[in-house]
């Protein structure tokens, strides 16, 4: 597959390309397209040959996952594990389960008293932010505590667990590798692509963020522009990708939402339409797979500030600094993944207490000639975030997508920018890294997967106590070490090829009527 192949030379793009649609008018040095009366959005079928060839694969990709049994486990089977269930709603009282499975991201159920149910280990239905996959003692809790588990052999449990890990893995680096093949396919036919890879001026737009308890809220998007030097370990500590209430910057009442570039940011790419149920790829044609592709999201840290916060204006951006001069991002990143933080990994992973306040002292952030003050008047989700960038009329929404996140990528320094994208497969900071080649589906091979799942596996050694970061970090850094370690495992060792994925355990579910009060109604958000 020939995929992010431009962005070798990406900052060179040539402005070649389709005619402005309507007026034009230049805004913070960005050329934006200005609808008028005649002009029409743009359809799919104007996207370029090359970007739909690019995307096909992964939509494959995507399929496959969907349908690829990560474990599986009846009652009837000679193994001496015992698995029950459990819920909030009763959480003394447990239920045997006769089967479970995990089937792509879903977890599915069957139980005596129950029936059948799945459980999503990824976003569906606005359900954001109340995710997690968690292992303490005896007990698998997924979702805060929505479901929980317990088996009878630990290691069951902790293999459970991994794999868990391992579908959120494949699903979101599947994504990242799209993200990376739409700005590649799509940013050739931008006329001002250049514009947008290396612009002196800072992006402004209006966006819609899913914040927790508050569903989605209209906000104004400011990032601030990055310079290509200074890419070093030691961040300047800037604050620069924020979130308003309106435009009245100077304020810091305004202020919903940042992220300072001293900050944990593990990945962001382009991601499905919340609203819906988890998607059936299986179903799904490539049109209505880039129509649902309408968002982006963010794994890391978001920091919220609180009674006391304060922005303080300044002439000179020079004088502003760490007070602790020592401190760095890694070492910032630690205080979120500190067992001082919280008591356990369960708990900080429940819909409220993922969130922790500043423990550090005063912090000094510069952005744009403004600095922040208290930051331990701040709390920091390590949930990340959910961005809804608006649609403008004549204007793609992926193209809009595009020039949103892209900054966003420089202001974290991912993936290259905000210098070169790194386009190897081979390279961990590449959005394509790992990518199966077709017909091979998965990223680990078989003889791989036994030597992930040993021992040592502990909340304490990741930057995050995010799942979703813990997934993508510890993976990552996973298959580069096998990728690594030996360079020709795609011929060598033996992956799941597409021909043997089937619809194994989707087609017994029955579908479960709500009840109201029960533990099937509250599992009825859950499912599909």
């Amino acid at each position: 597959m020939r995929l992010l192949t431009s962005l070798r030379s990406s900052v060179n793009i040539s402005r070649q390309g389709p005619a402005k649609v309507g007026n034009s008018k230049s805004i913070a040095g960005e050329d934006v397209a200005l609808a008028s009366p005649s002009s029409a959005p743009r359809t799919f079928r104007s996207l370029p040959q090359d970007l739909l060839d690019g995307i096909k694969p992964l939509l494959v990709l995507l399929q496959a996952h969907s349908r690829k049994t990560y474990y599986e486990w009846a009652l009837d089977t000679l193994t001496q594990d015992i698995w029950q269930i459990t819920s909030k709603d009763r959480p003394t009282h447990f239920y045997p389960v006769r089967k479970l499975l995990l089937v792509g991201t879903e977890v599915i159920v069957e139980a005596e008293e129950l029936g059948a149910c799945k459980v999503s280990l990824v976003e569906q239905n606005d359900r954001v932010q109340r995710l997690g996959i968690e292992v303490s003692g005896q007990v698998l809790s997924l979702n805060g505590g929505e479901v929980v588990f317990t088996c009878t052999n630990p290691s069951s449990l902790k293999d459970m667990e991994k794999l868990c890990l391992l579908s959120v893995f494949e699903y979101y680096s599947i994504l990242k590798s799209v993200t990376g093949t739409i700005i590649s396919g799509l940013g050739i036919i931008l006329s001002d692509m250049h514009v947008v890879l290396s612009s002196a001026f800072n992006y402004k737009d209006w966006c819609e963020i899913y914040l927790q308890d508050q569903g989605w809220l209209k906000v104004w998007c400011h990032i601030d522009k990055v310079g290509k030097r200074g890419s070093g370990s030691q961040q300047s500590g800037r604050c620069q990708i924020k979130f308003y209430k309106d435009r009245k910057q100077a304020s810091s009442s305004n202020l919903v939402c940042f992220i300072p570039d001293c900050e944990y940011t593990q990945d962001m790419f382009f991601y499905k339409d919340c609203k819906q149920a988890s998607p059936d790829y299986s179903q799904m044609d490539l049109q209505e797979f880039l129509e649902n592709l309408n968002m982006i999201k963010i794994v890391g840290n978001v920091c919220f500030p609180q009674e006391g916060f304060q922005k303080n204006r300044s002439r000179s951006s020079s004088t502003m600094s760490f007070l602790n001069g020592n401190e760095t991002s890694s070492k910032r990143s630690s205080v979120a993944a500190s067992p001082k933080s919280t008591s356990s990994r369960l708990k900080a992973l429940s819909p409220t207490k993922g969130q922790h306040r500043r423990k550090t002292s005063e912090l000094s952030l510069d952005s744009n000639h403004s600095q922040y003050k208290d930051l331990e008047n701040c709390i920091t989700d390590p949930k990340g975030l959910l961005i809804r960038p608006l649609s403008h009329n004549g204007v793609h929404h992926l193209e809009a997508m595009i020039r949103m996140i892209i900054p966003m990528m420089d202001c974290t320094r991912l993936y290259g920018r905000p210098s070169l994208f790194k386009s190897n497969r081979s390279h961990p900071e590449s959005l394509m890294f790992g990518l199966p080649k077709l017909p091979t589906v998965d990223y680990f091979a078989r003889e791989e997967l036994s030597s992930l799942h040993m021992p040592g596996f502990e909340a304490g050694k990741f930057p995050s106590t995010d799942s979703n970061a813990v997934a993508m970090h510890y993976y990552s850094r996973s298959l580069h070490e096998k990728m690594t370690q030996d360079p020709h495992r795609d011929r060598k060792l033996s992956f799941r090829q597409l021909a043997s994925i089937t619809d194994h355990g989707k087609e017994q579910l029955p579908v479960l009527e709500k009840q109201e009060g029960s533990f099937l109604g509250s599992l009825t958000s859950l499912m599909v």
